[in-house]
């Protein structure tokens, strides 16, 4: 979705815009069974993840299927300095 792509290139702009306009975007699986959170945090998009976590997105939210959260992803796919700063939002 465009928040996805947004979240991945860490465009906190278009993150928030998006958001304004649609909301329930923030619970949105893309094609590849992930929330928007789950892309910012795969691609280490800090000022995104801020963003979508402020908007009221979930760390704990497991993606499609059921396979791991966003804390998890952060551990799988970047660095255990990522996975530390998530886990005190």
């Amino acid at each position: 979705t465009p928040l996805h792509c947004a979240a991945l290139s860490d465009d906190v702009e278009s993150v928030e815009r998006l958001l304004s306009a649609a909301p329930e975007q923030i619970d949105a699986y893309g094609a590849s069974g992930w929330l928007p959170i789950h892309a910012a945090v795969a691609a280490a998009a800090m000022n995104s993840v801020s963003a979508l976590v402020r908007a009221g997105a979930s760390l704990d939210a497991p993606t499609a299927d059921g396979d791991a959260t966003a804390y998890e992803i952060a551990m799988m796919h970047a660095d255990e300095g990522l996975g530390e700063a998530i886990a005190t939002m």
